[in-house]
């Protein structure tokens, strides 16, 4: 009984995992609605936001820039590389006088860590409230094809654990010991890509 009770349990939070990567993947990929563009002018400085496992392991660095744009007049955050930062902005200004024009996915921060960071960076920054296009920790994700594509890949491969896992259970005395092994890698891989999935970019949707 107990054991039945752990596989239905698994399974219902490996069902919760692939439909939380799917509608992320959903949402970066497939919803305009959650598009926006951006003609940026200026870049009034940035964060940069390390991540971390457990608050041990780094998983990388984030890099948010707080940028004018000359469509709305108003003040955004856009996640970016720092490569992206000097290509188009060298001294702060865009290198193109007209603007960077950029499109990305709004995102709104679940970290309150980085949510404190950036208000307070706003703030220090002078800006009023009227000019903040970016409220309540709000950004605008540049590289988010590459991150719902890696969304999909959690899911898909989610579903193939469990698919797996089935097999594994009701054919668990016939099936050759390299098939275990292979699935048991499988899953290890497919977990920690998870761990680095959740703590580096959380849920989008």
């Amino acid at each position: 009984m107990k054991e039945k009770l752990s596989v239905v349990f698994i399974m219902l939070l490996l069902g919760a995992v692939i439909v939380i990567a799917s509608l992320n993947a959903y949402s970066i990929l497939w919803n305009p609605s959650r598009q926006q563009e951006l003609n940026l002018l200026s870049i009034y400085g940035g964060i940069d936001y390390s991540h971390k496992l457990e608050g041990i392991i780094p998983l990388g660095t984030d890099h948010y820039w707080l940028g004018a744009d000359a469509n709305t007049e108003k003040i955004y955050y856009v996640r970016a590389s720092k490569k992206w930062f000097d290509n188009n902005f060298p001294d702060g200004d865009a290198k193109d006088g007209n603007g960077i024009k950029v499109t990305g996915f709004k995102t709104k921060v679940t970290d309150s860590e980085l949510k404190r960071a950036m208000d307070k960076h706003v703030s220090d920054a002078g800006i009023p409230l009227l000019l903040r296009g970016s409220t309540g920790g709000e950004f605008l994700l540049l590289n988010a094809t590459g991150i719902g594509i890696f969304s999909l890949a959690i899911a898909v491969c989610g579903l193939l654990c469990g698919v797996f896992g089935v097999v594994v259970v009701v054919k668990k005395d016939s099936l050759p010991s390299l098939f275990k092994t292979i699935y048991g890698c499988f899953v290890v891989v497919w977990a920690l890509a998870l761990a680095f999935y959740f703590t580096r970019y959380g849920i989008l949707v």
